[in-house]
């Protein structure tokens, strides 16, 4: 598939279902075609780009396990705001990969003050939840356990915003 990145006129356009060249190479593992569109043909592989459910290249190689290609796909990217963008949409396998492979601080906070934890209790999110404890018993190292009183600028806890929004899974594990 990569002779057709030598073509000018061929274009990587998406499916209808949004899906496009480069989510389909992420998606296959396949390297060299990821490599190319990067270095070769401007704009091809779009990072930002988006398929009807809200998956991008990282998505796909973060969930077929492609870790080589997810760092090829992230050359360049504000990792911090992607990182936020991840817990908000609830992408597991992307939040995993940049804790594990990128080494992002667990408590890391944004602009408001809030850490991925507060932002999945807001958003409900119960499956980053998860994630975020189970990296927290995995570890010995006291800087990377999860801080769960923390509060936003506004003085707003996770399980402040989990009892607000509702979620009822998230309140418990944060009680538990």
């Amino acid at each position: 598939a990569t002779f057709l990145l030598d073509i000018p006129s061929v274009e990587c356009l998406a499916s209808n279902t949004g899906v496009t060249c480069g989510m389909l190479a992420c998606m296959n593992g396949d390297s060299e075609t990821v490599d190319q569109m990067r270095t070769k043909k401007e704009g091809s592989l779009d990072f930002n780009a988006q398929d009807q459910d809200g998956n991008t290249c990282l998505t796909y190689a973060c969930d077929f396990g492609y870790i080589d290609i997810a760092h090829t796909v992230l050359e360049g990217v504000n990792l911090e705001s992607l990182y936020f963008d991840a817990v908000r949409i609830g992408q597991v396998s992307v939040v995993k990969f940049l804790l594990e492979d990128c080494n992002k601080d667990i408590n890391l906070v944004d602009d408001d003050m809030r850490s991925a934890l507060i932002l999945a209790s807001k958003e409900g999110k119960e499956d980053i939840v998860k994630l975020l404890f189970d990296r927290d018993i995995a570890t010995e190292e006291l800087f990377q356990k999860v801080r769960v009183n923390l509060q936003d600028r506004d003085g707003k806890s996770a399980l402040m915003f989990a009892c607000e929004g509702g979620h009822i899974g998230i309140a418990r594990m944060l009680l538990g």
